[in-house]
This record gives structure tokens, sequence and C-alpha cells, in this order.
């Protein structure tokens, strides 16, 4: 008799719509593609013959470059019926993927996830996706793997012109003294583009996460070991620009990775079972990879957190 098939496990990828210089942006045009497909499991030593393990189900969304926008999307994607807070309402980028004919697209239609986007939700009676990876464009040179989300600290403007709100917690106690490599990055593509961009001073307000988040910390730090993945990626898969970071440069991709992480500690089931988070920064295209080397940077990043949530079973 055969043996039954595990079910899917069920991946979410997000990416950014346009913004500043990049009317396509790289991070979506990695995993555009990708949506709806099917991956076979690794074959690691899982204890499960490769017939009966599931496969690994890959859907896709854009997401605006947009604070009020992630407040309302990201706990959304995580099985939260009400976001937390009050700043949070969803945003259709008119520059970004349209909905097609039936009023259904990558982006949604302008109102709150789950509507008028063309995601399937996974089943009730189990928790919201098993693994969501959010995608954002960083510097040139390497695929960064982001570890670490942080509260507080966002000092530029969003494609709507409006900031991130203010945090609960004013102190500058744990603040950086100064920019970030990344930040410093995030300021240029700024200037590049002709936009001022906002910067923190002694006296401005500090914004991140505020009403709704108080309970969380000032890092989220994921549960992934980075480490191994990286090392997996240069070794069984050849890749030589790809590295660990802690610093997501504090804008949209660093809020949503924190907002992600939050929110996936706050659905997780009596168990403690919960939603595999993960950020993933690829550089602008062909510098260096094009968009099908980070594509495909992006699926063995995929399988490889999969064959991890087969493993825990």
């Amino acid at each position: 008799m055969a043996e039954k098939r595990e079910r899917d496990i069920e991946v979410l990828i997000t990416g950014f719509g346009p913004f500043l210089k990049f009317s396509e942006n790289p991070s979506w045009l990695a995993i555009k593609d990708l949506h709806d497909s099917y991956l076979e499991p690794l074959a690691l030593p899982c204890g499960a013959q490769a017939g009966t393990r599931g496969r690994i189900h890959i859907q896709t969304l854009q997401t605006s470059v947009c604070y009020s926008h992630v407040l309302d999307l990201v706990p959304r994607i995580h099985r939260q019926a009400k976001p937390a807070g009050r700043v949070h309402r969803p945003f259709l980028d008119p520059l970004g993927e349209k909905p097609d004919e039936s009023g259904r697209g990558p982006q949604g239609n302008g109102r709150s996830f789950p509507e008028g986007y063309n995601v399937q939700l996974p089943s009730e009676g189990r928790a919201a996706f098993d693994i969501v990876i959010h995608v954002g464009v960083g510097r040139p040179g390497n695929i960064a793997i982001e570890k670490v989300g942080h509260k507080r600290g966002y000092a530029k403007p969003d494609v709507k012109g409006e900031l991130a709100p203010p945090a609960t917690d004013q102190h500058r106690n744990m603040l950086p003294s100064g920019p970030t490599e990344a930040e410093r990055a995030e300021h240029d593509n700024f200037l590049k583009a002709g936009v001022a961009p906002t910067e923190t001073t002694g006296t401005s307000i500090v914004r991140g996460f505020g009403e709704g988040f108080e309970q969380f910390p000032e890092e989220q730090v994921n549960d992934v070991d980075v480490s191994a993945l990286v090392d997996w990626l240069v070794k069984e898969k050849g890749l030589e620009n790809v590295r660990e970071s802690r610093d997501a440069g504090r804008f949209l991709c660093d809020f949503i990775y924190y907002c992600s992480l939050s929110e996936a500690q706050r659905s997780a089931n009596s168990e403690g079972e919960k939603t595999t988070v993960l950020f993933v920064h690829v550089p602008p295209t062909g510098e260096p990879h094009g968009t099908l080397d980070a594509q495909e940077t992006v699926t063995s990043i995929t399988s490889w957190l999969a064959s991890f949530r087969h493993h825990r079973r």
C-alpha cells in the first residue's frame, strides 16, 4: 500500500513595488515568475522518503513601499483579524502591478489582504503560511540574508511621502549614534533620485513601531540559522556573493521584517509553532546578479528553509 504523502509546505514571498529610480523593483522582478509554482523538497536526511514528503508551494505578492500599507498587510498575512494600532491602511500604488479584469492581482485591488490578491490562503485549522520570505533591493555586489529587524529609528519618507509612526519609546538609547552602512546607502539612493531624505536629529521624533507593538523587543532576531544557510549556499550552490547581515537599513525593508517577525510571534499557536520569517536583500539588477540569478537564489533559500519545516514534523 502506498504511503500517504505529507501536506505541501506553503510559502509566501513578497517583493516591493516601484520606488525612486526603480520603476520595476529588482526584488519584485526576482520573485514574480515564481507565483503558484511548486518545488520538490531537498534530499536531506530528514527521515522521510522522497515520495512521501509534500511539495513546496510558492505564492508571491507585491507590496508598496509604504509604512501604513505594511502595517495593514503583514498582520493579515499572519492571520491577524485586525492589525494592531491605528496607523494601518491599504494602499494600491498606481505605478505598481495592476489588477486584471476580475479585479485581482499581485498588489490586490486597494482593499485589505486577502481581498483582490491572487493568493490562495492556507486551509483553516492550520497555521498561516509555513514560511514567509520578504525580498527587497539592497546594495550592489552581493545578496544579503538578514538576521535582525529593528523597532525604531525610521527617518525616511515612503512612496507617499509619509513617515513611519512615532515609536512608543522616545528614548534615544539603543539607537545607533550615526547612520549605519546600510542607512548611508539608503541615504545615497534618495540623493541620486533628487529626493531629500528626512534625517533623524537630536530633537526629532523617534519613529518606528508604536501602539500594539509595546510588548516586542528593540530587535527581533529570527530563529533561522542564517550562518548555516549562507554556508550551504556557498558550498552546495556555488554562490560567492552572499553574506549574512544584521543591518537591514531602517527603511521599508527593515520595517516589513520587524513587523513580520513580530506578527509571526503574535500568531504562534499554543504549541509554539510559528511561521518561519526571513528577509533577503538582492542587489540592483546586473550589480552583479541578473534577475534569473536572484530568482534562483531565492528558490534555493526557499528549498533550504522548507527542508527544516519537513524535518520538524
